[in-house]
């Protein structure tokens, strides 16, 4: 993953603080994930879900309005149905998808989606919005993919 998100003139810049956030992010959601599965909870994983959003939505909107951003949102169609569309199918679904298996897979295999997620987001990066992929990001995904081959793999290989 820090081959994913290192600057391609390989030194420090001054968004470091940021690539350093995505790979601690990534750290403490496969953390994250093998707590949750050792820990029984009151709520379903639905409720859980909701929580969570509900908790990280409004931190969002509390920390977007104290920096100032509310003036620039504006409502439009398009970034209105984007917004459900990341709700319904990005959020609700997936989440609830994710807690299930959790509880019903191998901890290991499904805490690889924590290192499988930036790589998808450098590729989408680079497909949808003309973002430059660069050698070293390439290596990055391959060690990704390749670890999760090695996790993943049945243990009668080894």
């Amino acid at each position: 993953v820090a081959l994913l998100v290192w600057p391609k003139e390989m030194r420090l810049t001054p968004h470091v603080g940021w690539q350093l956030l995505v790979l601690a992010a990534a750290f403490v959601w496969a953390s994250g994930t093998i707590v949750y599965r050792n820990t029984t909870l009151l709520l379903s994983p639905i409720a859980f879900n909701a929580m969570i959003m509900l908790v990280g939505g409004a931190l969002l909107g509390v920390t977007g309005i104290a920096t100032g951003e509310l003036p620039d949102w504006h409502w439009e169609w398009r970034g209105m149905l984007a917004i459900v569309f990341l709700a319904v199918f990005a959020s609700a679904i997936t989440y609830t998808a994710f807690t299930w298996l959790m509880k019903n897979a191998r901890t290991d295999h499904v805490a690889t989606f924590a290192y499988v997620n930036p790589a998808i987001a450098t590729v989408l990066g680079w497909i949808v919005l003309g973002e430059s992929l660069t050698p070293q990001q390439v290596l990055g995904m391959l060690v990704v993919l390749g670890g999760v081959v090695l996790v993943t793999m049945p243990s009668r290989y080894f």
